[in-house]
C-alpha cells in the first residue's frame, strides 16, 4: 500500500546516485528524513540498505536510527517511489570537512572510522563502499556516521575472483581490483579515505586518456597503488601506517581474509601513542 507524502520544496536537503533526500516531521522528538529512490533501477540498491538498517538498528550507534521503509508517493513529482525513513543528522559529510582532519585528531578520527567497520563486521557485513561521502562528521566531537548502506553486503565465506570491483575506484584495496571484497579491504579503504582527507589528494588520482580501455585504466590505478608512493603519505602517521601495512600486505591466499579481524589488535596499535 503506498503512502502520500506532503513534501514541500523547502524539505529538499541533497540527491545522490541512489535518490533524493528530504526532511520529514519529527518522530518522538527526532528529526526525520526520507531517502527516495531515484529510479526502479536503483530501487533494489535501497531495499538492500533497509534490509541492513533494520538488522542493524539499535545495535550501532555510528549510523541513524531507521524507523520504516515501502513505497510512497512523491507529492511534489508525482511519481511512485521506494523510500527509507531514517534519523535527521545535521552534519555534512567528512568529505566536506576536510579542513577540519589534522594531524592532532586524524588518529581519533580514523578509530571512530574503524569503530564503525568493527559492528558492520560483527554482523557479518563487509561495507564495500568506504569513503569521505558516505561518513557524516561532527568537527567540534569527531563524532563520525556511516550513511548510505546500499552496497552492504555478508563476507565471502570464499575470497574469490570477480569481473566488476564493488566501490569506488579511488578508495578500493588493490586487492579488489580483481577480488570480491572482504573485510580487511574495508580496513585498508579507511585508511585511504582518512589520509585523502588530510592531504586531499591520492597518488593515483590520474586522468584517464582517450587511448585508455577502462581496463587499462584501472590497471595504471592498481600499479600505483602497489608501487609503494602512498607509503610516504600514511608512513608520518605511524598507528594507522602499522595497521595499514599490516593489512595491505595480506597474500590473497591468507586464509584469515574472509575471517574476523582481532580489533583489539588494532586499538592496542592506535592508543599506542598515549604511553610512549
Amino acid at each position: 500500500m503506498k503512502k502520500q507524502l506532503n513534501l514541500k520544496q523547502s524539505d529538499f536537503i541533497a540527491a545522490g546516485a541512489t535518490g533524493s533526500i528530504y526532511r520529514l516531521d519529527t518522530y518522538n522528538g527526532i528529526h526525520r528524513v526520507i531517502k527516495l529512490a531515484k529510479t526502479q533501477e536503483v530501487a533494489s540498491i535501497l531495499r538492500n540498505e533497509a534490509a541492513i538498517y533494520q538488522i542493524m538498528n539499535n545495535t550501532c550507534k555510528y549510523i541513524p536510527k531507521y524507523y520504516e521503509s515501502g513505497i510512497y508517493q512523491n507529492n511534489l513529482t508525482g511519481e511512485t517511489q521506494f523510500g527509507i525513513v531514517i534519523e535527521y543528522i545535521n552534519h555534512d559529510t567528512l568529505l566536506a570537512n576536510m579542513m577540519y582532519v589534522t594531524s592532532k585528531n586524524i588518529n581519533k578520527i580514523f578509530t571512530n572510522i574503524l569503530k564503525i567497520l568493527e559492528c558492520f563486521h560483527n554482523h557479518n557485513f563487509v561495507v564495500k563502499d568506504v569513503k569521505p561521502d558516505n561518513f557524516l562528521f561532527d568537527p567540534e566531537t569527531n563524532r563520525i556516521w556511516m550513511v548510505d548502506l546500499g552496497l552492504v553486503g555478508y563476507c565471502p565465506f570464499k575470497w574469490t575472483e570477480c569481473k566488476n570491483f564493488t566501490g569506488t575506484l579511488r578508495y578500493i584495496s588493490n586487492r579488489c581490483h580483481d577480488h570480491v571484497n572482504t573485510y580487511y579491504d574495508d580496513i585498508e579503504s579507511s585508511v585511504y579515505t582518512i589520509i585523502f582527507c588530510y592531504y586531499g589528494y591520492l597518488p593515483w588520482k590520474i586522468i584517464k586518456l582517450p587511448e585508455w580501455s577502462d581496463v587499462d585504466y584501472r590497471n595504471r590505478i592498481k600499479d600505483i597503488k602497489e608501487s609503494g608512493k602512498f607509503n610516504n603519505m600514511v608512513d608520518i602517521f605511524p598507528p594507522i601506517a602499522d595497521i595499514y601495512h599490516d593489512v595491505h600486505e595480506l597474500d590473497e591466499n591468507n586464509e584469515s581474509l574472509c575471517k574476523k579481524p582481532d580489533y583489539s589488535v588494532f586499538w592496542k596499535i592506535l592508543n599506542r601513542e598515549r604511553y610512549e
